[in-house]
This record gives C-alpha cells, structure tokens and sequence, in this order.
C-alpha cells in the first residue's frame, strides 16, 4: 500500500459489507488512477486477481466494472501517498 483514495459515501462491497474507509492503492493503481486511466486500472485489477489464481466469473467480472465506475464517481480528488512503511488497515475493522 503506497497511497489511499478518499471518496464519499459507502460502498457495497457484499450484501453484508460496506465501507466508506478510504482505498488502499498499490503503486501500481494509484499511477493509473493519478493518469485518469480507469480502464487501465480495471485490467489491472482483473490481471492480479487472475495471476494469484482466482477464476473470476463474468458475473464477479461485471461486478468489478460497476465497482470501478462507482469508485471513479465518487472519488475526492487524487489519490493520497503515505509515508513509507505504513501498515495496512484491518480490513473493515469496527464492522
């Protein structure tokens, strides 16, 4: 995680979860979002989920493209670099 992406509202991540956390970005996203280059970011996304082994579905591939057009809109300007060897947060901690 080099970056966070703060953005406004809630997100529906599950039928159980939502976050309105800011996004962790790698290097790697938080470049492509910073170029404006979304669809970039969302083959990029797709291509690590598929390199770590998972068989995405075209209904969780579908999924991803109306998470990515969600999070493009409600984006609060760029994304945001931490210092260096920050930890990651607990995932939906407090939830």
């Amino acid at each position: 995680m080099t970056a966070v992406l703060h953005v406004t509202g809630r997100f529906p991540l599950s039928a159980q979860i939502s976050t309105a956390d800011p996004w962790a970005l790698c290097a790697t996203c938080a470049a492509l979002i910073t170029a404006n280059d979304w669809d970039g970011l969302l083959s990029h996304v797709i291509g690590r989920l598929r390199a770590s082994g998972l068989r995405l579905t075209s209904g969780e591939e579908d999924f991803l493209r109306r998470l990515q057009v969600d999070l493009r809109t409600r984006a609060v300007g760029p994304p945001t670099p931490l210092p260096e060897n920050t930890e990651p947060p607990v995932p939906w901690a407090g939830y």
